[in-house]
């Protein structure tokens, strides 16, 4: 694990509730903001957490594994993820691309794995 990535999960510390683990980092982009960006997905077992830096802070896009309803994977390492959003009660769909890094199954492997209301267990 590379320093940045220990930096960012001291920062997500107060974002992974007790008792979750984390399953997988990796480094992307995604439009979760709108136009792509760089991003650092971070799978728990609870969540997924999209990490996206602009300008002077980090903006923090959490999708709860519960809410999501499907990973379409589009290409190797590239999957569009449809989740629920109560807080502005509409379904959005997000692009994960992690082929530049090499997802290695890590995070869309285990997102397709884990069905619509299936318990997120570590697999």
């Amino acid at each position: 694990m590379r320093v940045s990535q220990r930096l960012l999960l001291r920062g997500l510390r107060q974002y992974i509730p007790e008792g979750s683990t984390v399953e997988a980092i990796e480094s992307g982009k995604s439009d979760a903001l709108g136009p792509v960006h760089k991003v650092t997905a971070v799978l728990t077992s609870d969540t997924l957490l999209l990490a996206t830096p602009v300008r002077a802070k980090t903006i923090l896009t959490e999708i709860p594994r519960a809410d999501i309803r499907s990973v379409d994977v589009v290409e190797p390492g590239l999957a569009a993820v449809s989740f629920d959003d109560y807080t502005h009660a509409v379904r959005r769909v997000v692009q994960l691309d992690l082929r530049r890094h090499g997802d290695r199954e890590a995070i869309i492997g285990r997102l397709e794995a884990t069905e619509p209301g299936e318990d997120p267990s570590p697999i």
